[in-house]
């Protein structure tokens, strides 16, 4: 019981370190993005819309 609930933290917490860490590198492409290209960003975002 007890090894099974470490597991799943340690499983939970992998999880949310992969997805904040991809969260982190789409934030920084968009910031890098709307820096030096601003219309490719415009544009993105109405694609997006």
């Amino acid at each position: 019981m007890s090894i099974c609930l470490v597991y799943d933290v340690i499983v939970r917490f992998l999880i949310f370190l992969f997805i904040f860490d991809f969260f982190k590198l789409t934030l920084a492409n968009v910031i890098y993005i709307s820096i030096m290209h601003p219309t490719d960003t415009a544009t993105a975002a109405q694609y997006a819309l």
